[in-house]
């Protein structure tokens, strides 16, 4: 019981946490962000994912995941009530960049404190 418990918890933390990253990027590709900025948080996010997963099948899941959610939130939509703002947007990708190079300087892993 105990195991199927970590399963489920875990599994659900992957696809949030590649929905969460899916829906940041999307939107701020959206919005204009350059394309190397995208490209660079994705890697991080991937890097999040890889780190944290307890084998191969979560990552490869979890990556799916954040594909699928990030190709549904490129597109532009005709009721901008639909998406958070682009300034809102772009706060939060700093703060996924600022976090990703803190982890990078102080030798821990991306994964070590993913509170983005």
């Amino acid at each position: 019981m105990r195991s199927t418990l970590t399963i489920t918890i875990t599994v659900i933390f992957f696809m949030g946490m590649a929905k969460t990253g899916g829906f940041l990027l999307g939107n701020a590709s959206r919005c204009g962000v350059p394309i190397e900025r995208v490209e660079h948080a994705g890697k991080a996010i991937h890097d999040f994912i890889t780190v944290a997963a307890n084998d191969p099948n979560e990552a490869v899941a979890a990556d799916r995941r954040f594909a699928e959610i990030f190709l549904a939130n490129t597109l532009p939509e005709p009721n901008p009530r639909a998406f958070p703002s682009c300034e809102v947007v772009r706060q939060q990708l700093e703060r996924l960049e600022r976090h990703h190079e803190e982890a990078r300087k102080s030798g821990g892993t991306p994964a070590a404190s993913p509170g983005f």
